[in-house]
């Protein structure tokens, strides 16, 4: 089996400001959390991992840990990372392997949306010897529509950065694989158009423009399930009274998954450069989504993953791109050769956090992990399609 346990060294490092914020805010939970906090978050069961380690995994330590709790997750911001470059209206962060080492440059695109996968992208890539670039601005999916906004002024800034993100691109022939994601969203549909086909559309001429460029191969990962208003403040009393929250306050799939427009324009005819991660199954069975999964809490407010459970769903991610990349044909290209053809700015040579590579590979280059099966029915590989 392969599962984040394994790889217990970059966990406890990612985890370990969580931890003490939980200890210091568990009191209300009569000290259960607090005492076992530090035991949850290293046990090889511990968040998506219950998942890719099948019916079998069953951690009393797990049962009812929440890790962290919704008010300590709550005061946490996404994972941080490394500044790369700031100009104009781009902001872009470095991760992943050492660029004197990696073997492919990528890129990770988007709204807050996809800013939260990057724990699990950055562990993925360091695993695979790839580094990393992000670059994200809230509310501002990657798009060629018009962005219908709070305000037109952030409409305005959300179309120029998206071409500025186009010309950073332009302007970085190393990289050759951008991963996106991106909240369902609104845009202005053209005459005659419909709402969602304007949104379909709007992704689908901003991919295609990436890839009549240096990019190769775009990734959409389909957007993450959401919570309901209510299911942080349930977690809290379930946590409170010594239940399962997860179980207690599980929030439908139809809810949680509603359709996401950028995987249906990225599953459509004449997309053969451009595929879809599906890890919808980690997060839910067929009728429901848990918000704490292995013990760890799946959100920080209604529709953000929390960084420390993000980072264990790398596995699956890895598991997936492994079988996307599996069909790619294009030469593999070294890192070393990110020369920018402009001043917008460079990757630095290395990442502060150098987590050590899990102890077994063999899963993720065999066959993606599988989920726990439902009752009557077989498991499917995790990012494989669902019938509709």
């Amino acid at each position: 089996m392969f599962g984040v346990g394994r790889d217990r060294g970059g966990q406890v490092l990612l985890v370990a400001v969580l931890c003490a914020a939980t200890v210091g805010s568990a009191s209300t939970a009569r000290g259960r959390q607090g005492t076992s906090a530090a035991a949850v978050t290293t046990d090889p069961c511990f968040g998506a991992a219950s998942r890719a380690l099948g019916n079998g995994c069953d951690s009393p330590a797990l049962r009812n840990a929440v890790v962290p709790t919704p008010g300590a997750a709550q005061r946490f911001s996404p994972a941080p990372c490394e500044p790369v470059t700031q100009a104009g209206e781009l902001f872009a962060c470095g991760w992943g392997a050492p660029a004197r080492t990696a073997v492919r440059t990528v890129a990770l695109l988007g709204d807050s949306h996809a800013a939260h996968w990057r724990p699990a992208v950055e562990r993925m890539a360091r695993h695979k010897n790839w580094r990393g670039v992000s670059m994200s601005r809230a509310g501002c999916p990657i798009t060629a529509a018009v962005p219908k906004l709070q305000t037109r002024a952030r409409s305005l800034d959300c179309m120029r950065w998206n071409r500025a993100v186009q010309r950073w691109l332009m302007a970085h022939p190393a990289i050759t694989v951008v991963l996106v994601s991106q909240h369902r969203g609104r845009v202005v549909p053209r005459r005659g158009q419909s709402s969602g086909a304007a949104l379909r559309q709007g992704y689908l001429r901003a991919w295609r423009r990436m890839l009549s460029h240096h990019v190769q191969h775009v990734i959409v990962i389909r957007d993450a399930p959401r919570d309901t208003p209510a299911t942080l403040d349930c977690v809290s009393r379930a946590l409170a009274a010594g239940e399962p929250a997860g179980p207690a306050c599980a929030v439908p799939r139809r809810y949680a998954l509603p359709p996401d427009p950028a995987a249906a324009a990225a599953a459509g005819p004449g997309t053969a450069r451009i595929q879809v991660a599906d890890l919808s199954d980690v997060f839910c069975d067929d009728r429901r989504c848990p918000p704490v999964i292995g013990g760890a809490l799946v959100h920080r407010d209604t529709e953000h993953m929390n960084r420390l459970f993000a980072a264990t769903l790398s596995p699956f991610l890895l598991a997936t791109v492994d079988r996307l990349s599996a069909t790619w044909r294009d030469p593999v290209r070294q890192s070393g050769d990110f020369r920018p053809q402009s001043s917008v700015g460079t990757l630095p040579g290395s990442s502060p956090l150098d987590p050590p590579r899990p102890a077994s590979t063999r899963a993720s280059r065999s066959r993606p992990p599988r989920a726990p099966a439902a009752p009557g029915r077989p498991s499917r590989p995790i990012g494989a399609a669902r019938r509709s």
